[in-house]
């Protein structure tokens, strides 16, 4: 365990001991908050797992226009509007590198994204510009997106 992780676990007062006693017993294998809390009871624990650094992908495809992603590592789940940047690095990227997407996902790829993958790459290209002269930290991360941009239009 990592000295800034943390697990709260909400008890009535009769459970306390034995899920102290759970949970004591767990933290003496070495077991991470990620594990302890997976193992505890799901509605009754709060966790903080700082050294996740998500890497998120495609989950699937809402119809309402988003975009439901997941953590590869912690299974933290998000969604993601669906715009030009977010379909580059979550569905045409992967897509580029050889990515197996699920039946239903890879059927609304084919019908709604790929048709139009040239005019995403240009708004995507275009919204990277202009992210890319405002945002200084993420400036390396902007820079290869914008640079597949390229890489997938002289492609296809």
């Amino acid at each position: 365990m990592e000295p800034r992780d943390y697990l709260l676990v909400l008890v009535k007062p009769e459970r306390l001991q034995s899920e102290f006693n759970e949970v004591w017993r767990l933290m003496q294998r070495g077991l991470k908050i990620a594990q302890l809390q997976r193992r505890i009871d799901k509605a009754s624990s709060l966790g903080k797992r700082p050294r996740c650094r998500h890497s998120w992908k495609l989950r699937h495809i809402h119809q309402l226009g988003f975009l439901q992603l997941i953590c590869r590592r912690c299974r933290n789940e998000r969604e993601e509007a669906i715009t030009a940047t977010n379909v580059l690095e979550f569905i045409l990227k992967p897509l580029a590198n050889g990515a197996d997407f699920p039946k239903k996902t890879r059927q609304v790829i084919d019908i709604a994204i790929l048709p139009r993958k040239q005019q995403i790459l240009v708004e995507a290209a275009r919204q990277l510009d202009a992210r890319l002269k405002t945002n200084q930290k993420r400036r390396r991360k902007i820079r290869d997106l914008r640079r597949l941009c390229n890489t997938l239009a002289l492609v296809t």
